[in-house]
């Protein structure tokens, strides 16, 4: 897979606090990196010093072939960036201010038109094009930063806390064009608290704490990784007194099961398949839900063990 972003070793300080610490990242074509840390953890920064914004005190940064000390302008170009805030010109209408960073980006007048308008219509602002964005909410100052990040066709989309302030209509709206982008070779970096978004958003994850990497992998890596165990919550219907672990059927388990009428709780050696079996042939299963698993819980799971 051909690498977009490589980082090398960077490290940037400010004053006496190391924002980022030795940090070593590379992001292939067409990923969707999810890049989590608690607050001051280095994430932002990084954002800022792959577009050049800032420059590292040690350390390699190449984004597209660029060196970001070098080729800040031209890597700017190529990106499309979102941060917390919106960063619009409140005094301008939507439609000025999208057209005006067009302008900037050097995308043709008719070519901006056209794209202003259906990026206007993709996050429903289509009837506020001429209302200016001083009067806009935080949601819809949003979704017209999304639109400017995007006016001029990037090759990467980096979103800082893309879903915050945003209703759950148009964050679902959000997250399935992003999607859609994706699928046509649009590399995403994605700084992000929301990790239930994450774990369907992206398809890889790099850990921060301190401004220092203490992780990365796919969801199916780190899982592999840290989950031990895994616990199923099973509702199900009929008699599940036969279906217990002292029969053959449930050797799988480890012995660890709950349950009353309707549902049942175990605790499995990464048998899942075998449980799910095994219970088939003597109730009715209605849900089968794994409560422990998921990037939240690795989330924790790594901290913990980095501490």
């Amino acid at each position: 897979m051909e690498n977009l972003i490589t980082m090398e070793q960077v490290s940037k300080s400010f004053g006496s606090v190391r924002a980022v610490d030795q940090v070593s990242v590379s992001l292939g074509k067409g990923e969707i990196l999810g890049f989590l840390g608690p607050n001051a953890s280095g994430k932002t920064t990084t954002v800022r010093l792959l577009n050049g914004v800032i420059f590292p005190d040690d350390g390699v940064i190449r984004v597209m072939g660029y060196d970001s000390v070098k080729d800040g302008n031209e890597i700017r170009r190529r990106s499309g960036v979102l941060t917390e805030t919106a960063s619009l010109y409140d005094h301008m209408t939507a439609g000025e201010n999208l057209m005006f960073f067009a302008k900037l980006y050097g995308v043709a007048t008719d070519t901006a038109k056209k794209r202003s308008d259906d990026l206007l219509e993709r996050f429903h602002l289509s009837d506020r094009q001429k209302q200016k964005t001083g009067t806009f909410s935080t949601g819809l100052k949003k979704r017209l930063g999304i639109a400017k990040a995007l006016i001029h066709n990037p090759e990467i989309l980096y979103l800082d806390e893309p879903t915050s302030g945003l209703d759950p209509e148009s964050a679902r709206d959000l997250i399935r064009y992003i999607k859609e982008l994706n699928s046509g070779r649009l590399t995403v970096f994605v700084c992000t608290h929301n990790l239930a978004e994450a774990e369907h958003f992206c398809t890889r994850f790099v850990f921060l704490d301190k401004g220092r990497v203490i992780e990365g992998g796919t969801l199916a890596e780190l899982e592999e990784k840290y989950e031990g165990s895994v616990t199923l919550r099973i509702d199900y219907r009929g008699d599940i007194g036969t279906a217990l672990p002292h029969e053959v059927a449930w050797k799988p388990l480890s012995g660890n099961a709950a349950y009353d009428s309707a549902r049942l709780t175990v605790a499995t050696k990464k048998q899942v398949p075998a449980v799910i079996r095994a219970l088939a042939e003597k109730v009715d299963l209605y849900r089968v839900e794994q409560t422990n698993s998921g990037l939240e819980s690795l989330y924790f799971a790594i901290r913990r063990q980095a501490k």
